[in-house]
């Protein structure tokens, strides 16, 4: 199933790793529960094709430790999915009783080693990435495409 909306979802991408302006990459996404901390066997290896994008929780340890340990499985980005929600805006949602929402959205900073990540690694809402890990309960396969957009800025002469 190709999960789209016409607005796209509300993502921000990471201060370090490749963004291929001008490009889009489509894959499936395997989503592991696994919190990629420390490089272990991910057991997803049966279901994979060739490309891949790997869904997987905040948490745990740093965005670049998580983004590396996808890029080391193979995967093609690597979106990681808030488990927190925000307290207003775009990213709100209702949060669970037992965690508290934030005040802010995360950055998807460079912990000093993230030269080495060569794949895109964004994250997404809470809100946004619960209805995909869903469909991928339900029906076991999404395909999402990532473009990615030139940033443009217009000048006044």
């Amino acid at each position: 199933m190709l999960l789209s909306r016409g607005e796209g979802y509300t993502h921000r991408g990471a201060s370090f790793g490749v963004f291929p302006y001008g490009d889009a990459i489509t894959a499936e996404v395997y989503y592991t529960e696994s919190e990629l901390c420390g490089y272990e066997h991910i057991d997803i290896s049966t279901k994979i094709k060739e490309n891949f994008i790997l869904l997987v929780d905040r948490g745990g340890c740093s965005f670049v430790t998580k983004s590396r340990n996808a890029q080391m499985a193979g995967a093609v980005a690597v979106i990681i999915a808030d488990d927190r929600c925000l307290c207003y805006g775009s990213g709100f949602c209702a949060s669970d009783e037992n965690i508290d929402c934030e005040a802010a959205e995360p950055l998807m900073t460079d912990d000093g080693s993230g030269n080495d990540i060569k794949i895109p690694s964004l994250i997404v809402d809470k809100g946004e990435a619960d209805p995909i890990k869903a469909e991928l309960v339900k029906n076991g396969t999404v395909v999402i495409e990532i473009s990615f957009e030139l940033p443009t800025i217009d000048f006044v002469s």
